[in-house]
């Protein structure tokens, strides 16, 4: 099973917009195949920031995430809401 938590943090003045298209990106991941879990977190005391935890079957499943079309348009649509990379960490168990 592999973990992913990836931490995004919102250009000032989209944090609405970003939180509601994290929610939104969540169900589409959610229905992949080989997607165990997809929770999108919006800190309550820093709102700005939202927190994905993603849990896929294996590796070939979080491979096969990254190259959805979904996540294709998702990455472009984020360079528009967030400031700066977002960080990811994988945990493979």
């Amino acid at each position: 099973m592999i973990t992913l938590m990836a931490t995004l943090v919102a250009r000032p003045g989209k944090e609405k917009m970003l939180a509601e298209f994290c929610a939104q990106l969540a169900k589409k991941v959610q229905a992949e195949e080989g997607c165990l879990m997809c929770i999108p977190h919006v800190y309550a005391e820093e709102p700005q920031q939202i927190v994905f935890l993603e849990k896929y079957k294996d590796q070939a499943s979080l491979e096969a995430h990254a190259q959805t079309s979904h996540m294709q348009e998702a990455s472009q649509e984020l360079r528009k809401l967030i400031a700066g990379a977002w960080n990811t960490f994988l945990l493979e168990l």
